[in-house]
C-alpha cells in the first residue's frame, strides 16, 4: 500500500508499507517480511529524483538474529525520449540484515513503452543491481548481482505486470522466479 501527495507541481511526499512471505529454511519463525517506507521526490526539466528510507522487518525471528534493519536509497531517473525512462540508484545501510556490517547496493534500470498501436500500452523493464556486503559470513553469501526482465500493461487504475528475477548465486539467495503482480491506483 503507498500513499503520496503532491506538494507541487515539483515536489512529492509518499509513504507505505510492503509485505511477502519468506522461508530461510533454518529452522527459524519469521515467515513474512514487512517493509515500512517513506520519502521525497522532486522532478525538474524530465529528470527526477527520490530520497527515501526504508525499514526491513521480519515479525517472529529471534531477536538474536538482527534481521531488521534500515536502508537510505536515493534514485535519479531521466526519460529522454517520452517512450524511454532511464533510473540510476544507491541504497545504503549501516547495519545490514543479520548484522553483517555495511551494505552497499548501486543500481540502474531502463522501461521502454513502445507505439504499437495495441489498445493497451506495452511496458518492457530491465534492473541490474550489484549487493555489496560488508560481513559475508554473517550474511551467508557472498558480494552478488542480481536482475530482472519485465513486461507490463494497464488499464484505466489496474497495472499487470510480470517479471523474471535472478541473481549470480546459484539458488543460495532465491532460486530464479517470475512474479506477477496485479496493483491498482486510486
Amino acid at each position: 500500500f503507498d500513499y503520496s501527495i503532491g506538494l507541487s507541481e515539483m515536489f512529492g511526499i509518499y509513504a507505505g508499507i510492503w509485505a511477502s512471505s519468506v522461508d530461510f529454511q533454518d529452522g527459524d519463525q519469521a515467515k513474512v517480511e514487512i517493509d515500512y517506507y517513506g520519502g521525497v521526490t522532486a522532478e525538474y526539466e524530465g529528470i527526477g529524483i527520490d530520497v527515501g528510507l526504508i525499514y526491513y522487518t521480519y515479525p517472529g525471528a529471534s531477536s538474536g538474529l538482527n534481521y531488521d534493519y534500515v536502508e537510505g536509497k536515493i534514485a535519479l531517473s531521466y526519460s529522454p525520449i517520452e517512450s524511454v525512462s532511464l533510473g540510476v540508484g544507491y541504497n545504503y545501510s549501516p547495519d545490514y540484515f543479520a548484522s553483517s556490517g555495511d551494505f552497499h547496493y548501486p543500481n540502474a534500470s531502463i522501461e521502454y513503452t513502445p507505439e504499437l498501436g495495441l489498445p493497451l500500452p506495452l511496458t518492457l523493464s530491465a534492473t541490474y543491481g550489484y549487493n555489496i556486503i560488508d560481513d559475508e559470513a554473517a550474511f551467508g553469501a557472498r558480494d552478488y548481482q542480481d536482475w530482472s526482465a519485465g513486461i507490463a500493461t494497464s488499464y484505466k487504475f489496474i497495472e499487470l505486470k510480470l517479471q523474471y528475477i535472478d541473481n549470480d548465486l546459484g539458488g543460495s539467495i532465491g532460486d530464479p522466479t517470475a512474479v506477477f503482480t496485479v496493483s491498482a491506483s486510486f
